[in-house]
């Protein structure tokens, strides 16, 4: 009951053109979908792939390539994933973004 569970994965590229956008099935019970926040349904996952089948398929699609995202490395431990540092552009920290909100995570 208080765990969070990868609902939904969504990438874009650099031109905004979705790559992979799924609903996910939760490995556990689901016992709270939080619809009025996530927009998620128990119709959305019901014949949704398994979470194992949709992390292979982000693993192979980011492979080698650079991700940028907000606080992305809270998605990439959502996934169970990794990720080389020098392939990772997180708006979070990065500084002009930082001094124009004048906080060190926007």
């Amino acid at each position: 009951g208080n765990e969070n569970a990868l609902a939904r994965v969504s990438i874009v590229n650099h031109h905004g053109h979705t790559l992979l956008d799924k609903f996910v099935k939760p490995q556990e019970k689901v016992t709270d979908y939080r619809t009025h926040v996530s927009g998620v349904r128990p119709a959305d996952i019901r014949d949704a792939p398994s979470f194992s089948v949709v992390v292979k398929e982000v693993a192979k699609l980011v492979t080698g390539r650079i991700l940028v995202g907000h606080a992305i490395q809270n998605d990439l431990k959502a996934l169970y994933l990794s990720h080389p540092k020098r392939l990772v552009r997180d708006t979070q920290r990065y500084k002009p973004f930082q001094e124009v909100i004048k906080n060190k995570r926007p």
